[in-house]
């Protein structure tokens, strides 16, 4: 067992002395960290293809580099440099095309978007490390924005597999430090599914920096949750299939918000978002999603949307009310910047890391998906903690938390 305690100073001038107990937390798999990259990692992904005992982690820095990295058991092998960006890499975010392939889509300074896809090597039995890779620059995504500065930068990126056609499609969406909007589709020709890079026009829908975005597939639609330096969540939504998404993008009222919160005082760094429930009766969809935030106020909020139909002609989604919340304020010592939920033995877990150099483990009531109780905490050794991403196979027996900063430390959870 082991105790931690931290001193937090207030407006008034005096002092809380916060004293936590632990007595288990996540093992640690690499002692000192792997370096990876030669300044800050700002964002990480975890990705499989057919060999579920390789696990690729996908790295972006402020160095102008992206990298992925081959681990077994929680031990890396090697890495691989992808193609250098001409200012800093910020975001990264993956959408599988198949079992052997996957869409990696990395966006930066400048407005920088590069699109990669990374499949297997014809004729291997089994993927052993990085060299097993064929990785293929597709392209540059170009923003509607022209005369981009360093200093104005693509945030926040996510990808996600869009539903029918001939070939596998995908949608993306990036959100910048001007608080605009940015939609990719990616289309193929053939064998890959990853060919053409379509940009479409949205409006700016936000007057503040968007830090985070998270994308999730419910039915025939796509739920988008969006956060910003002010503290809120922004939800949208779109149709799932390629002929409706392009059919639909045509109108000039297409890209608003369908609702949103406040979640935090400032900053949503954040965000995860699952499925709690989804149900079909009489043509018509009602869903229950959960929404995990962590912000630069040190606080978790936990909100669950209530989601239907407009009617059954009308797929659209519209949020039944407004959202409920819970805001776990003190649950970090610093600001948020990683939050992902996992499941062990039919119970829910959240980590959570931050700046405070703290990785925690949180557990779910087992009747309330809104309750936490903090389980554990263990430090970390690296320092500007930035980013935490999560890999479980699909049996729960285990999962690997990838916490990086100044490097990357991996953890096992099991």
């Amino acid at each position: 067992m082991y105790q931690l305690a931290v001193c937090k100073g207030l407006k008034d001038g005096s002092n809380n002395l916060f004293v936590q107990y632990s007595s288990t937390h996540p093992r640690r798999d690499e002692a000192n960290g792997v370096k990876l990259h030669v300044e800050t990692i700002f964002d990480s992904t975890f990705f499989t293809l057919t060999n579920q005992e390789i696990v690729f982690l996908v790295t972006v820095s402020e160095d102008c580099n992206s990298r992925i990295s081959a681990w077994r058991k929680g031990r890396i092998i090697d890495s691989v440099l992808l193609t250098p960006q001409e200012s800093c890499c910020r975001c990264v975010a993956i959408s599988k095309v198949d079992e052997k392939s996957v869409l990696l889509v990395v966006g930066g300074g400048k407005l920088t978007l590069q699109f990669f896809l990374v499949k297997e090597r014809s004729n291997l039995d089994k993927i052993n490390s990085t060299r097993d890779l064929d990785i293929t620059f597709i392209g540059n995504g170009s923003t509607w924005k022209k005369g981009a500065t360093i200093d104005h930068r693509i945030n926040a990126v996510s990808a996600i597999p869009l539903l029918g056609g001939e070939h596998r499609s995908h949608l993306v969406v990036a959100g910048d430090s001007d608080g605009g909007s940015h939609i990719f589709l990616i289309t193929g020709d053939g064998s890959d599914g990853c060919k053409n890079i379509r940009s479409l026009l949205v409006p700016t829908m936000s007057e503040r920096p968007i830090l985070c975005i998270e994308m999730l597939a419910i039915g025939n639609r796509i739920l988008i949750m969006m956060g910003s330096t002010g503290g809120d969540i922004a939800i949208f939504e779109l149709p799932a299939s390629l002929s409706q998404l392009e059919d639909y993008c045509e109108g000039s009222n297409w890209w608003y918000p369908i609702g949103g919160y406040q979640g935090h005082q400032m900053g949503t760094n954040t965000i995860f978002a699952q499925i709690l429930s989804m149900e079909i009766t009489n043509n018509m969809m009602n869903a229950t999603v959960s929404i995990v935030t962590g912000g630069d106020d040190q606080a978790l909020c936990i909100s669950r949307i209530s989601l239907e139909q407009i009617n059954d002609c009308d797929t659209r989604l519209k949020l039944v009310r407004d959202a409920d919340l819970n805001v776990i304020s003190e649950a970090s010592f610093s600001a948020i910047k990683g939050v992902s939920i996992v499941s062990f033995r039919d119970q829910k877990y959240l980590f959570a890391v931050g700046y405070s150099q703290q990785l925690s483990v949180w557990r779910f009531h087992s009747k309330d998906d809104m309750s936490l109780q903090c389980k554990s905490r263990v430090s970390v050794d690296l320092g500007d903690i930035n980013s935490l991403s999560v890999y479980q196979p699909s049996d729960e027996s285990t999962c690997f938390v990838a916490v990086c900063g100044m490097g990357v430390e991996m953890f096992q959870q099991g």
